[in-house]
């Protein structure tokens, strides 16, 4: 019932897409740019919101394999939203950790890489809570590949962000692995004086 239901949300947006199109390409033949531009901007935010919800529900479904233990699937509909929506903070760094988890940690590296830009920009708790993350999974990801120098330089940035965040949701635990990595990357890196300190 509910796949039938989910295959009628989709038909009907299929069909209003393609109304819209064809009165577009109307209003285009008649010279009417204005409107056709105006239409074409409906179509591009409809299609925007579109894909920004399919990414929240695999996203969502991702979450309820995760809760039946089914990790494989549960990959799968990570990776399906991240693809839909790599801009998303908060599925790219779940995403991130995944590949962390399977020791995928190149891909990681750079799923981490490129939603950081987009993290440093948010001002609010919950987009600070997702660099430090995104933060974390790198320097893990770092470490877990031998790049010490480059773990140490996350992992510096990571700590006073935790600090910052104080006792929001998850911040004790991400900076205790964050002190814990950047403790053995300067054991890695043989500064035994910061690796001890951090100890």
């Amino acid at each position: 019932e509910k796949y039938k239901a989910l295959q009628a949300r989709f038909s009907s947006i299929e069909s209003t897409s393609t109304r819209s199109r064809n009165r577009f390409r109307q209003l285009l033949s008649q010279g009417k740019f204005d409107e056709a531009g105006a239409l074409l901007d409906e179509i591009i935010r409809g299609e925007s919101a579109e894909q920004t919800r399919l990414a929240e529900d695999h996203y969502s479904r991702a979450l309820l394999y995760n809760l039946n233990f089914d990790d494989r699937r549960a990959f799968e509909e990570y990776r399906t939203a991240y693809t839909l929506a790599p801009k998303d903070g908060e599925i790219a760094v779940k995403y991130a950790w995944v590949l962390l988890e399977q020791e995928n940690f190149q891909q990681s590296v750079e799923v981490n890489t490129a939603i950081l830009p987009v993290l440093e920009a948010a001002k609010d708790v919950r987009g600070k809570e997702m660099r430090l993350m995104a933060l974390v999974n790198l320097g893990s990801a770092w470490v877990s590949l031998g790049v010490p120098d480059q773990a140490a330089n996350v992992l510096n940035q990571a700590v006073p962000l935790a600090k910052e965040l104080g006792d929001s949701s998850g911040t004790a635990s991400l900076l205790s692995v964050a002190l814990v990595n950047l403790a053995a990357t300067y054991q890695e890196m043989q500064d035994y004086e910061h690796a001890k300190a951090l100890y």
